[in-house]
């Protein structure tokens, strides 16, 4: 749980990746504009570091979710995503029931 949130149901590692791609795109968008806009060199050096950390942060987060599904524990910044394909839901529950019980 991430302050006190949860992700919604509906919210799927499909969905997420659409987004997290989205938000990169987005993010890289406002790159440009700043530093086209920005007149001062330490405001726009600033402001282009945060946004490029925020993008990179966003597309390693993206490249995560696609690998999540072979271990079937997707998560978004600490936060559990539900698999979006049921066929992979199935696998994963199957592969939940063969685990030995621990402890």
């Amino acid at each position: 749980m991430l302050l006190g949130a949860t992700l919604p149901e509906w919210l799927d590692v499909d969905t997420v990746r659409t987004g997290l791609l989205v938000t990169v795109v987005v993010v890289l968008l406002l790159v440009l504009l700043v530093a086209r806009m920005v007149g001062r060199l330490v405001l726009k050096l600033v402001l282009l570091a945060a946004l490029l950390a925020v993008a990179v942060a966003v597309w390693a987060q993206r490249a995560e979710l696609g690998e999540c599904a072979s271990d079937c524990s997707c998560r978004l910044f600490g936060q559990d995503v539900q698999l979006s394909d049921d066929r992979l839901q199935r696998l994963c529950e199957e592969r939940r029931n063969r685990q030995p019980a621990t402890g």
